[in-house]
């Protein structure tokens, strides 16, 4: 009996070690400008330096990032992948004193973190500061009050939603005869619709920012923070949204009066709806079903579908108008050219690089 107590107690007072962050080292980075080292302070380059006396130094250094990254000591090229542990000690022993890493990234360097690791003793009465889910407390409650704001509009006005839902007549090449209502482009009713398009396409456009840094605009730049700061930059992006559809709407209004087709413009802009909000809901299903089987999404794939999606819906949109109206194909190409390719590319353009 006395064993076992000797035992448990050698076994409760044993200590036990961890890997403790001692140094943050992507808070001085360098970049060569002009000849010289200078702070890195997230100017858009490809390489950003940082020096180590491995002679004070002891531990582990780990680097890690988003995307794929080279690492060079000394000019040479020692590995490249997404992250990396080098032991300094075993560094100590290639290089000796002193060397210079230098990080490049294809494009721009962004999101590389370095550290410095030292193995101490694990504090059992530690209370470590939880990581923050200000962000996914966020998407959950953007994602109840998209569902509240759906349901009011599917049971007020059922025969507008289901207008708008109607995913065959994107397809349908022969009918584009729509209700007075839906035409009615700054009718209230419209108006609720293209606030829940904006609140679908400013949530969709954050959780890509958020969840994949590759190629997506610095136009949107979700900060980390609260999720009343996340609420307050998706309110505030909805409403840039909503004011670049009121801004198509009227451009496209312009041009029809001068190219004598005004009758189409409210049409053309119901489908334009029509299709964002088609590819919002596929892309929205298809991450859900993806998230429930545990497959990873590249969510910056997903916004190259979208804008193929939103191409394709201006092609069908010609073979709607041609099918019907009574114009030449180079007039009503020209006309779609002003109100719906050429705007399409410029947003392209806007958000992916």
């Amino acid at each position: 009996m006395r064993l076992l107590i000797f035992a448990f107690l050698f076994s409760f007072t044993q200590e036990t070690k961890e890997l403790v962050v001692t140094e943050d080292i992507s808070q001085s980075m360098m970049v060569l400008q002009g000849g010289r080292f200078e702070k890195f302070d997230g100017q858009p380059v490809e390489t950003i330096h940082f020096g180590l006396n491995l002679e004070k130094r002891s531990g582990w250094v780990q680097i890690q990032g988003k995307n794929i990254f080279y690492v060079f000591i000394n000019s040479d090229l020692v590995a490249f992948g997404k992250a990396f542990t080098l032991n300094i000690d075993s560094l100590y022993k290639i290089f000796q004193k002193n060397i210079l890493v230098s990080l490049y990234q294809k494009n721009r360097v962004k999101n590389i973190s370095v550290k410095l690791l030292e193995l101490k003793p694990k504090n059992p009465f530690a209370n470590p500061i939880r990581q923050s889910n200000a962000f996914n407390n966020f998407i959950l409650l953007a994602t109840l009050i998209l569902i509240v704001f759906f349901t009011a509009l599917l049971r007020t006005n059922p025969q507008l939603t289901l207008d708008y839902m109607n995913v065959g007549k994107i397809f349908s090449v022969r009918d584009h005869d729509e209700s007075q209502i839906t035409l009615r482009i700054v009718s209230s009713v419209n108006l609720l619709f293209y606030s829940f398009t904006g609140l679908l396409t400013s949530l969709a456009l954050l959780i890509a920012k958020k969840f994949s840094d590759q190629g997506l605009s610095e136009f949107i730049l979700p900060t980390s923070g609260s999720v009343g700061g996340y609420v307050l930059l998706w309110i505030l992006l909805a409403l840039a949204i909503v004011a670049l559809l009121m801004a198509k709407w009227l451009i496209a209004r312009v041009v029809a009066v001068l190219f004598a087709c005004r009758d189409i413009a409210g049409f053309q802009f119901f489908h334009f709806v029509r299709v964002q909000l088609f590819m919002l809901f596929l892309i929205g299903g298809i991450s859900i079903v993806c998230y429930s089987l545990s497959v990873s999404v590249n969510y910056y794939f997903f916004l190259k579908i979208s804008c193929a999606i939103l191409v394709l819906g201006a092609v069908l949109l010609y073979a709607k108008i041609m099918n019907k109206a009574q114009f030449s194909s180079f007039h009503l190409f020209s006309y779609l050219c002003a109100t719906e390719f050429i705007p399409l590319i410029v947003l392209i353009k806007i958000f992916l690089k």
